[in-house]
């Protein structure tokens, strides 16, 4: 069961990276009105992420595997990378 709520606090921890990955990026497109091709697939990416994370959030996970714990270290890692760089372009 504590094994069940640290996964839950770990996804609730993602989704809220991604959650302000997106608005930063949403910013960004909307500051230059026609945002670069990348930029725009970027943003739609992260708001998949964003979709992910929430189903995931919402379903009862009793024995998470480690391969998601891994993988959700990652994007972790890579969204708290892109939030710093985001940052320094708004």
């Amino acid at each position: 069961m504590a094994e069940s709520l640290s996964l839950s606090a770990f996804i609730i921890a993602v989704l809220g990276s991604s959650i302000s990955v997106a608005k930063t990026l949403n910013t960004l497109i909307q500051g230059y009105g026609q945002a670069p091709a990348a930029t725009t697939a970027l943003s739609n990416e992260v708001s998949d992420l964003v979709l992910f994370l929430s189903e995931i959030k919402n379903r009862n996970l009793d024995e998470p595997s480690e391969g998601l714990r891994t993988v959700l270290g990652k994007a972790d890692h890579k969204l708290v990378e892109l939030k710093c760089l985001l940052t320094a372009l708004v």
